[in-house]
């Protein structure tokens, strides 16, 4: 009996010494060419159950199961599977490697996911699509354009039945040893949270980086009650929120003004009103210029005005030649 745990525990730290230093991942590469897992501008992955995870910003040919507008994923059926298809590492650690159907390049993840806006990032310069996989070809993440999708979300994707998103109206982000809120959208209803808090603690624990508290926040099922421990104005406050969905974020365009009945393309050009923007004078065609005397090129420039709790502005519109002022509240 000894002597057979004494081989079993040997078998595991080979097969772990293999899966954590693959000198040159050529195997991998092949799997990765074999599989066709790049086609074209999108990665189409073989998983368990005759099913490929696809990441495309158009929608596959294949039977679609579901899809996640964030993050351009897609789960599809396909009549015959991949001998080998690919698992997600949940065990060992070691060399990684970011493989398309070119080159394998070694590195590591050097900075984790932080929901749905902010990608991981890669040692090595992130090829345009790949897949990071460790030495036994098992999943670490997906990359994408925009950077790395990492395992768990992945993951979730996979095993949840509805796609969705929590949603506290928060954007984060690391400094120090601290996480502290970057953005924080005034026109979520019940968001209490304001730009620039510390957040000391969610639901009973400490709060350590941020990757993994928008996990949490992300990850938390609508409805669901939560609180959290700030820091702010040097006095600590405790605050219970409740998770609303998540509409925007990722590959779904955020579009603050929305709010207040006005929609715009990536030029600020108003293409739908309703009878609340109407009523103050605004009409499809119209060019958002400023608001608050400051210039707005982008939906990121309108979005940093409002993250500091303003809940009306004034507004600069350009039809034709004419230019005019609107106030919004």
């Amino acid at each position: 009996m000894l002597k057979l745990l004494f081989l079993l525990v040997a078998l595991f730290l080979n097969l772990f010494a293999l899966c954590g230093n693959s000198a040159n991942f050529d195997s991998c590469k092949q799997k990765v060419i074999d599989s066709k897992t790049v086609v074209n501008e999108s990665l189409q992955i073989p998983i368990e159950k005759n099913q490929r995870l696809i990441f495309s910003q158009t929608p596959p040919t294949q039977k679609i199961i579901k899809y996640d507008p964030f993050l351009s994923l897609y789960l599809v059926e396909e009549s015959y599977g991949f001998k080998y298809p690919f698992r997600f590492n949940s065990k060992f650690s070691g060399n990684r490697a970011v493989i398309n159907d070119k080159v394998a390049l070694k590195g590591e993840i050097v900075k984790h996911q932080i929901g749905v806006d902010s990608f991981a990032q890669y040692s090595q310069n992130l090829l345009n699509l790949g897949v990071v996989i460790n030495g036994c070809c098992y999943l670490e993440a997906i990359v994408t354009p925009r950077g790395a999708i990492e395992k768990e979300y992945i993951q979730r994707f996979i095993d949840t039945k509805k796609v969705s998103y929590g949603d506290f109206g928060i954007k984060i982000k690391d400094t120090e040893k601290s996480v502290i809120v970057d953005e924080s959208n005034p026109f979520l209803d019940g968001n209490l949270f304001k730009k620039g808090d510390l957040i000391v603690e969610f639901d009973g624990k400490k709060v350590t980086n941020s990757a993994a508290l928008m996990r949490d926040i992300l990850f938390s099922e609508v409805g669901s009650a939560h609180s959290a421990k700030v820091r702010r104005d040097g006095s600590e406050l405790m605050l219970n929120m409740t998770t609303k969905n998540r509409e925007s974020g990722g590959f779904v365009s955020e579009k603050p003004l929305e709010f207040f009945g006005i929609s715009y393309d990536e030029n600020l050009l108003v293409i739908k009103t309703d009878k609340e923007a109407e009523a103050h004078g605004v009409i499809v065609g119209d060019r958002l210029l400023q608001i608050e005397a400051q210039s707005v090129k982008t939906k990121e420039d309108i979005y940093k005005i409002f993250s500091g709790g303003k809940k009306t502005a004034i507004l600069l519109f350009q039809r034709d030649d004419f230019q005019f002022f609107v106030n919004i509240n």
